[in-house]
């Protein structure tokens, strides 16, 4: 695996994965709540996940790796969102049919944290398990806030 470092710092790259990664942030909320607010809600986690990528790297006196760090988590997030949508799609049309597409869809979500995990190690020059566990932290403040904001509950539960 390769780390934030190898990617290009390049403010157009930047701009094009922050757009990929608010419009496949959309369509995938898209599919439990109409547009506005699907548009709202990525908003707010694109919002939520540049403060958090600012604030650790801010904390850690790494500010000139933000512009690669947050292009490879968007690119590696809009990746992996691109990945799961036809499996969200299933789950949330085919409510209560199959388990295993709930198990893949929770893969996927445990490979991109591992996956953000190893940039967010490289970008701090700590070790993997530290970076695991910021992951976690993110994924874990970050689906409480929402919810606050917008009564999150999931994909059809």
């Amino acid at each position: 695996m390769r780390g934030p470092q190898d990617t290009p710092a390049d403010n157009g790259l930047f701009k094009y994965v922050l757009g990929l990664y608010f419009a496949v942030n959309t369509l995938l909320t898209s599919l439990t709540t109409n547009l506005f607010f699907a548009m709202l809600q990525a908003t707010a986690e694109l919002g939520l996940l540049l403060v958090f990528l600012w604030a650790v790297l801010w904390f850690s006196h790494k500010m000139a790796r933000f512009a690669q760090t947050a292009t490879a988590i968007l690119a590696c997030g809009s990746l992996f969102t691109i990945a799961s949508l036809p499996f969200f799609y299933w789950i949330e049309t085919h409510i209560g049919e199959s388990r295993m597409l709930s198990y893949t869809v929770m893969l996927l979500l445990v490979w991109n944290l591992v996956v953000v995990g190893h940039i967010l190690r490289h970008a701090l020059s700590k070790p993997l398990s530290f970076g695991i566990g910021l992951s976690f932290l993110y994924v874990f403040f970050s689906y409480q806030i929402l919810s606050f904001l917008f009564a999150v509950t999931g994909i059809s539960s």
